[in-house]
């Protein structure tokens, strides 16, 4: 049922988000395009809504073996020709091999990855470091950001949990993107854990089993 009354609200979600942006295009020489790209951005933001709750009931399918090391750079290539952000990804593995659905992998990287940027400051270097020992990979998204105080980090893998918190520049929080992002980890015989120091930073480390 979701995934009919998905695919019918995002048709019109892609219309309001293309029509909204090509007004804004068309209109470059006008200041007052605030409001457009506020309707611009919520569409966006309810088909990222749509795709995590979709993301949430669909069953752990199309598993291959996958190159880990060239899976993550491909989404890292991604990152750096959309962001000016100092994104420094490291490769200490010695194996490659990992049984993993791709393009979930990728959406799990790009949230965590998302909320990196979100609550650290532009100036701020976000690391990536992949590491394995004879058992299990490693993939480390490390911010120095303001950190997740110590009273909001037993909620923050429940769905819509209440510790989701405004960006630094108000991007909105759903309280479902950690969520999704654990669940599919452990969908892959993994896990997703955080450690957190105010004011200091956000480390969330993915464990996924060797081939």
């Amino acid at each position: 049922i979701l995934n009919f009354v998905a695919h019918d609200i995002r048709n019109p979600l892609n219309n309001i988000e293309a029509l909204s942006n090509l007004i804004v295009s068309n209109n470059n020489n006008n200041n007052n395009n605030s409001e457009i790209k506020m309707i611009a951005a919520s569409a966006k933001q309810a088909k990222e809504i749509i795709n995590d709750l979709l993301d949430g009931v669909k069953p752990n399918s199309n598993c291959i073996k996958t190159n880990l090391s060239d899976s993550l750079m491909s989404i890292m290539q991604k990152w750096y020709a959309n962001t000016k952000r100092n994104i420094e990804f490291n490769d200490y593995s010695s194996k490659n091999l990992a049984n993993i659905n791709p393009s979930k992998l990728e959406r799990v990287i790009d949230n965590l990855i998302s909320n990196s940027i979100k609550f650290s400051k532009d100036h701020q270097p976000i690391t990536i470091t992949l590491s394995n020992t004879t058992s299990e990979f490693y993939i480390k998204i490390e911010d120095f950001g303001i950190g997740i105080p110590a009273d909001l980090q037993k909620n923050i893998f429940n769905q819509f949990s209440t510790s989701g918190r405004e960006g630094l520049k108000g991007e909105k929080s759903t309280g479902l993107g950690l969520h999704i992002s654990k669940k599919l980890i452990e969908e892959h015989q993994g896990q997703l854990v955080m450690t957190s120091i105010e004011n200091k930073g956000t480390t969330f480390t993915i464990t996924l089993p060797l081939v």
